[in-house]
């Protein structure tokens, strides 16, 4: 049974994911933004008019993400940077 990682603080979670996923490719699939968006069918997202502010439904998706416990140990090094992959 996997156990799962649980975060109080979701800019912690964040730069968790960076490393992970971005840095590390041990968490998949990565993320992209324009597939989320054409995938998305509750409402009509344009990257191009809400693109500069965090969109509500892609901050939940990284907030209900499971990170298992055991790709922690593979992190040593969290670098905290607006210019990080996760956060464009």
């Amino acid at each position: 049974m996997t156990e799962f990682a649980h975060f109080k603080d979701p800019n912690f979670k964040l730069a968790v994911i960076q490393v992970l996923m971005y840095e590390q490719g041990l968490l998949q699939p990565r993320f992209d933004v324009h597939a989320f968006v054409a995938a998305y069918t509750a409402r009509t997202i344009d990257i191009e008019q809400e693109g500069d502010d965090p969109l509500p439904e892609v901050r939940q998706f990284f907030a209900d993400l499971p990170v298992p416990v055991a790709l922690l140990q593979h992190i040593d090094t969290l670098y905290m940077d607006g210019g990080n992959h996760i956060y464009l």
